[in-house]
């Protein structure tokens, strides 16, 4: 299984919003980056109680393997990512988010009639704020139209 990460800025998102995943499947994930900076990139990969340490390739590339997501029971899958100076003795960007390191998108994992999906969190979010404003924006439209009939929402005290 391959997907993409594409890193804007310091943000990191998946290729699809969601995707099958076989649970006895190397998940393949190549960073995109327009800006790439000399170092050596290094991703920790956590999976319930589980962290696992990765070095991307050449290639930006790193494999998770099926069993790290099975031993960590299919809890959420969170990578952060750190850039080091090609040494590897200094911390260039650092992977906690909260420090100016790289934000990644969690990974979801559900399993339903022995089916695996992952799903990429914000793209989740996303889809549901998209959702929501859609139906505002049409309970807001029916407001305009029922204020408009000359009908009061608001009983006028007297």
């Amino acid at each position: 299984m391959e997907r993409i990460i594409t890193l804007k800025g310091r943000v990191g998102r998946y290729d699809v919003p969601s995707f099958l995943y076989a649970d006895n499947d190397v998940l393949g994930i190549t960073f995109s980056t327009q800006n790439c900076t000399l170092g050596k990139y290094i991703a920790v990969a956590s999976c319930g109680k589980l962290k696992q340490a990765l070095y991307l390739d050449k290639n930006m590339r790193i494999e998770i393997p099926a069993d790290f997501i099975k031993r960590g029971n299919f809890q959420p899958l969170c990578i952060s990512l750190e850039l080091r100076t090609m040494q590897g003795d200094e911390i260039i960007i650092p992977a906690d988010p909260t420090q100016g390191g790289y934000l990644i998108e969690p990974l979801y994992i559900e399993r339903a009639n022995n089916n695996t999906i992952a799903i990429a969190w914000l793209q989740k979010v996303e889809a549901r704020l998209d959702e929501y404003n859609e139906r505002l924006t049409a309970f807001g439209e029916k407001l305009s139209q029922f204020e408009d009939d000359g009908v009061p929402l608001i009983a006028e005290q007297e």
